[in-house]
């Protein structure tokens, strides 16, 4: 599977918090259905998304799954990269690893882990996650790693080292911004709030909400 070409068109971003393991498996086999290419699963304090992520791949074929995004402070990269390869692995290439720094109030303040130099530790933390060996069977591919990415100096370090971004709860402004940083040959998986609605008072009053 070409998750780059995969990726063209839409997915669906969404949290599973809320839904027991069986209305989870549900809803990513209706998301499926329905034709979409991805789902992309945060992680905050609730499940693990990897482990998450290793169930659902198992009841739907052809819906690629996405880490949107796992936390860098929250787990070793060789842990990481042991999980990335080992999902790819078991569901024909069908994981995008999307990795971030998060922001103080959780790393900092919720988990009290050390919160400094967002760009230097991704920096440190992809070359980490790189020289990890892993010494199972390989996935076929390598799968792709994008970084949570909003100002120009993490957009910058997501087109020199890994294979793209994707901006959360952003907007078309800035989705032409970040493509001309990233350059025609990166990954943009970009996360914009939808209102599913053609009334525009309703479309609104919802975005204002």
């Amino acid at each position: 599977m070409d998750l780059a070409k995969e990726l063209r068109s839409r997915g669906v971003w969404f949290f599973t918090e809320a839904m027991t393991s069986q209305q989870a498996i549900e809803f990513v086999q209706k998301v499926e259905k329905l034709n979409y290419s991805a789902l992309w699963l945060p992680e905050t304090t609730g499940r693990d998304p990897f482990s998450h992520i290793a169930m659902l791949s198992t009841h739907t074929e052809r819906l690629v799954f996405a880490t949107g995004i796992a936390n860098i402070h929250h787990r070793h990269p060789g842990v990481t990269k042991q999980a990335a390869a080992t999902l790819a692995e078991m569901s024909d290439n069908r994981f995008l690893l999307g990795l971030g720094v998060s922001h103080a109030p959780l790393v900092q303040g919720l988990r009290q882990l050390e919160y400094s130099k967002p760009i230097e530790s991704m920096r440190q933390y992809l070359a980490a996650m790189k020289g990890s060996p892993y010494t199972s069977i390989p996935p076929s591919v390598e799968p792709p790693c994008v970084l949570a990415a909003l100002g120009p100096r993490m957009l910058e370090l997501a087109g020199e080292a890994s294979d793209g971004a994707h901006p959360y709860w952003t907007n078309p402004e800035h989705t032409a911004s970040a493509r001309a940083i990233l350059g025609a040959g990166k990954m943009l998986c970009v996360e914009q709030k939808v209102a599913f609605t053609t009334n525009r008072e309703i479309a609104y009053e919802t975005a204002r909400a």
